[in-house]
């Protein structure tokens, strides 16, 4: 079927009388129950079978399935603010952040310093695709920010990647809404190249561990893309509860698995690793 409003809100009303609790996720097998009655093209079909958990929040993956697909969009930036710089950064992403949290395509926005330092900092940005970052970009709080890197020259120069998401790896039960006014999440920022001969069992091994990280009670967020232009490099986004959440994931089997393939398996080359700590004005709930 063509992907319209219309259609869109077709399949929202066939999942809502199907969900009589009114909770807003679904099993994976009613999911393609529903797609298969309102003759869904193989494309959205295809998305829904590769989902590595049993449930899903409807609304998000139909958000995906018409706004998103097929190249939504991330930006994984990390960067040093010089110390003269720092009151006047902390003012301007301030704002920066509330603006584009509010822009229709964008996704999440998360910013987050690295732990230990002052100055050194993460921003993680999700759109719909890369025309809603594009659109981003016109916009003149964007604009602030950019002068305040580069006329200002307020920022070192960091690292800068573009990847692509879908459902397979961003995190469609992302779930802050339980986050205290007061809660410090706790995050980790990774990006890596894997080995080539190794892609098929990292594919593998990944949504395993995304799968069972997510249904972790301290996983906040388990995002994974992939680097544009790239069939080898990613970039992987953690965020916790608090950092206690972070070392009980470190002690499960499928963080052992993912663990024992980077370092005795050698499938991974290596890369960058910053742990990073946000409140809840800087994480995008």
């Amino acid at each position: 079927m063509a992907l319209t409003t219309a259609s869109e809100q077709r399949m929202l009303e066939a999942f809502q009388r199907i969900d009589v609790d009114g909770g807003g996720v679904m099993l994976k097998s009613d999911l393609l129950r529903v797609f298969r009655q309102l003759t869904a093209d193989e494309a959205a079909l295809s998305v829904v079978n590769q989902i590595p958990f049993d449930s899903v929040n409807y609304s998000s993956l139909i958000r995906w399935l018409f706004d998103c697909l097929p190249s939504s969009f991330a930006v994984f930036v990390s960067f040093e603010v010089k110390t003269e710089f720092l009151n006047e950064f902390h003012e301007i992403m301030k704002v920066d952040a509330a603006e584009t949290r509010k822009e229709p395509g964008c996704l999440r926005f998360d910013l987050l310093q690295v732990e230990g330092s002052r100055t050194k900092f993460c921003l993680y940005e999700a759109y719909t695709n890369e025309s809603a970052a594009k659109d981003h970009a016109k916009t003149s709080h964007y604009t602030t920010w950019n002068e305040f890197k580069t006329t200002k020259g307020g920022v070192v120069d960091g690292t800068y990647e573009k990847g692509i998401l879908n459902p397979l790896i961003f995190q469609l039960c992302a779930s802050v809404a339980s986050l205290a006014p007061k809660l410090t999440p706790y995050s980790i920022f990774v990006t890596f190249e894997v080995r080539k001969e190794f892609l098929s069992e990292f594919h593998e091994i990944m949504a395993m561990d995304a799968s069972a990280t997510r249904a972790e009670a301290g996983c906040l967020r388990f995002d994974l893309f992939q680097v544009q232009g790239s069939e080898t490099k990613f970039c992987l986004y953690e965020a916790y509860v608090n950092e206690a959440s972070a070392k009980e994931h470190a002690k499960t089997e499928h963080y052992k698995i993912w663990n024992e393939f980077k370092t005795s398996k050698g499938g991974v080359v290596e890369g960058s690793y910053n742990k990073v700590i946000a409140n809840s004005l800087d994480f995008h709930g």
